[in-house]
């Protein structure tokens, strides 16, 4: 299934996030980033969040969140989710990208690794089961990098990665 381009058509950079109703169709390009889509099948709302790294270190409670962080990111995903008449257990997600596609080994003893794709998938994975969302698909690890869409009206999530191309849909009868 092809996306048609709207005026509703929205590309997330790293850091974004977005959510809304029927018409939205977003888009984004992960690596080691996450993503996290969640849908609301029966009133068509729904959005995506893409994180660069897991947490912020240090910590600022000061400061206004920030959606290059997993924690920060997920936080403004649950705030639009709860700001909606719906109950959370009434959403799906889907959790995308992860790749370890960075030299992450550079300075570190031999064999260690930080790994950001896994755990950017970690908490991703955390905060889903934390808030009891049922996580319909898992397009994640790898080496390589992801194309993601997401339909809001139909719940079709398309990934493409380097070497292949993943459609699914959980749209209603799906």
């Amino acid at each position: 299934m092809a996306f048609e381009t709207t005026d509703r058509d929205i590309f997330l950079l790293p850091g974004a996030l977005a959510f809304g109703n029927q018409g939205l169709r977003l888009r984004t390009l992960l690596g080691s980033c996450v993503s996290v889509v969640v849908w609301h099948p029966n009133l068509k709302l729904g959005g995506m969040c893409h994180f660069l790294l897991p947490n912020r270190f240090p910590v600022r409670t000061h400061e206004p969140p920030d959606g290059r962080y997993a924690s920060d990111a997920l936080q403004l995903l649950l705030e639009q989710m709860t700001k909606t008449v719906t109950y959370l257990d009434e959403y799906s997600a889907h959790i995308c990208g992860g790749a370890n596609c960075l030299n992450d080994t550079a300075g570190s003893p031999a064999g260690a690794r930080f790994d950001i794709g896994q755990r950017n998938i970690e908490a991703a994975e955390a905060w889903c089961q934390r808030l009891r969302l049922g996580v319909l698909q898992r397009h994640v690890g790898g080496d390589t990098y992801r194309h993601v869409g997401f339909d809001v009206a139909s719940g079709f999530l398309s990934v493409r990665s380097g070497t292949q191309a993943e459609y699914s849909q959980t749209g209603v009868g799906a």
